[in-house]
């Protein structure tokens, strides 16, 4: 494995590769010399797991565990079964994989062992992330009582399970705190795995802070490291986060691309196999791309995200699984299923995709649940005000009210354009009854299932005349253009002239900053609206205008 880390270092992908597969020959040949050596097959594992063959892993793993048990060696009885724990947790199955690192702390191991505390903090980590961030800070302060002498691994497991806690327990900016230290420490590690963790860390530190731009880019190059590194297994979960940042930034087609990559992949584990199906259901839906969508449904295993016992997992699944279900008019089965995961999560984002669905379709319960939970784990930055005020403008239309519901709309929209949450910026539009202005985003953005729901009948006969007075607003000319309408079509829309259109529309090109319509569209999907100048946009990890003008 260290062979194969130093060739990585050359930055050929096929190099790399090429290292693996001779490092996992080599281990074979002297696995199958020395059957009995638990660490040979201990170290077969792992390179097996690297280059995705993940049945052969967990059956060397298990081999290793068998037969450090059988000698007492604790050592390698540690390094085993950490290993093959997170095979597993990474697979989905949680309790197994928890159970295996119960089974080193209950070992006659030193308190202060460094196997012991890192199976104490891989433990705090699977804790918190579903849900019991009570245990989860006990195991975290038993390592910190113990005094143990931590390497660089070991202080980043650390920093990273107390980052996990925090979430749940309205801390968000101390869990950004520790996970910036955690990633700044997984860059000193020089190995392939560690660079690669790092890079995602950085994703999910930046998305924490509201900066979906950098967490995309951050997740891509995750995605592109992997591959040159021949770490395969990791290559399709970092594309499918990067999907999940371009979709949510309202890049549509681009999150389609990072999809099908993905798709592309011959192996997935078990945690990259169930992302895939709910983000393509999500995107194929929102994209109108209806046979993918189906596809993608059909391999949503919603029991799976269940006994994960994951929250980060069950709330996009039973979204998505929802969303899909009221297209099949199976209505009563979506409400049963976001009652269940509104029971079954405890953090963050979880609350974050669930608030549309449950908003929208929930009963008044579960509506009340969420809103608890909202309010109290939810950090006040832009993503936790927008979900906030999202949420609100909901409930406000399950009570007819029409003022409240387009004000708390209105505040939502304000507060996802600020993190650059586009797509969900165009719902809020939605919801405030801004119906053409919505479709023309939804079309901006290549959410054409979308905006064919707010598809308008034709108006037949004579075109509607307005009172003569009355001038054509900039932003409704706009959203008909960006819509795909003529200048015709659009003059007999408003009832006023077609050069009336063309005035107005030069007009408008010349406050966006563009030449055509196309660059119209741009510029609209970015959260530009006639009146103000288009906002500036830096590629890289440079935050936007509107990120840094919150700060």
């Amino acid at each position: 494995m260290a062979y194969a880390g130093r060739m990585r270092g050359q930055g050929s992908r096929a190099v790399a590769r090429l290292a693996w597969r001779r490092a996992r020959r080599c281990w074979r040949t002297y696995a199958a010399l020395v059957p009995a050596d638990a660490r040979a097959q201990l170290e077969l594992g792992g390179v097996l797991d690297t280059l995705g063959e993940r049945d052969d892993a967990v059956a060397a793993l298990r081999r290793a565990l068998a037969l450090a048990v059988a000698a007492a060696d604790g050592a390698t009885h540690a390094d085993a079964a950490l290993r093959l724990s997170w095979l597993l947790w990474n697979d989905v199955q949680t309790d197994a994989a928890m159970e295996l690192l119960r089974a080193v702390l209950a070992s006659e191991l030193p308190d202060d062992s460094i196997r012991r505390v890192r199976a104490a903090l891989a433990l705090a980590v699977q804790t918190a992330s579903v849900g019991d961030g009570r245990r989860s800070a006990e195991l975290v302060e038993a390592v910190e009582r113990s005094r143990a002498a931590l390497d660089i691994e070991g202080v980043a497991a650390f920093l990273e399970a107390k980052a996990l806690i925090f979430p749940q327990t309205a801390q968000s900016g101390s869990a950004v705190h520790y996970l910036q230290l955690a990633s700044q420490l997984a860059s000193q590690q020089h190995d392939a795995h560690s660079t690669r963790n790092k890079l995602h860390l950085s994703g999910y530190v930046a998305q924490l802070d509201g900066d979906t731009r950098d967490a995309r880019d951050r997740y891509a190059a995750a995605a592109a490291f992997a591959r040159e590194s021949g770490l395969i297994c990791e290559v399709p979960f970092e594309q499918l986060s990067a999907a999940w940042a371009s979709f949510t930034l309202g890049e549509l087609d681009r999150a389609a691309e990072l999809l099908a990559q993905a798709n592309a992949a011959e192996r997935l584990r078990g945690e990259s196999r169930l992302k895939r199906a709910w983000v393509g259901t999500i995107v194929g839906t929102a994209r109108g791309d209806e046979a993918p969508a189906a596809r993608a449904f059909a391999a949503l295993d919603v029991e799976t995200a269940f006994r994960s016992r994951e929250p980060s997992k069950i709330g996009p699944v039973a979204t998505a699984a929802s969303i899909r279900l009221r297209r099949l008019g199976r209505d009563a089965e979506a409400r049963a299923l976001l009652r269940r995961a509104v029971r079954a999560i405890a953090n963050v984002e979880s609350a974050w995709c669930l608030v549309g669905e449950v908003g929208r379709f929930g009963s008044d319960d579960d509506v009340a649940r969420l809103d608890e939970l909202l309010r109290a784990s939810l950090p006040d930055n832009a993503i936790s005000r927008a979900h906030r005020a999202l949420l609100d403008a909901l409930r406000a239309r399950r009570c007819g009210d029409v003022a409240a519901t387009t004000r708390c709309a209105g505040e939502a929209e304000l507060a996802f354009r600020a993190c650059e949450w586009h797509y969900d910026a165009a719902g809020c539009v939605e919801l405030a009854g801004r119906t053409a202005e919505a479709r023309a985003l939804y079309v901006a953005m290549g959410a054409h299932g979308d905006a064919a729901r707010l598809e308008v009948a034709p108006q037949r006969g004579r075109p509607r005349r307005r009172d003569p007075s009355a001038a054509v607003t900039d932003w409704e000319t706009a959203c008909l253009v960006v819509g795909g309408a003529t200048n015709k079509a659009i003059a007999e829309q408003l009832g006023v002239s077609v050069r009336a259109v063309e005035q107005r529309l030069q007009k408008i090109y010349a406050s966006a900053g563009v030449a055509n319509r196309a660059q119209l569209s741009t510029v609209i999907a970015r959260g530009w609206t006639p009146g103000r100048p288009p906002a500036v946009t830096r590629t890289g990890s440079s935050r936007t205008a509107s990120a840094r003008s919150r700060r």
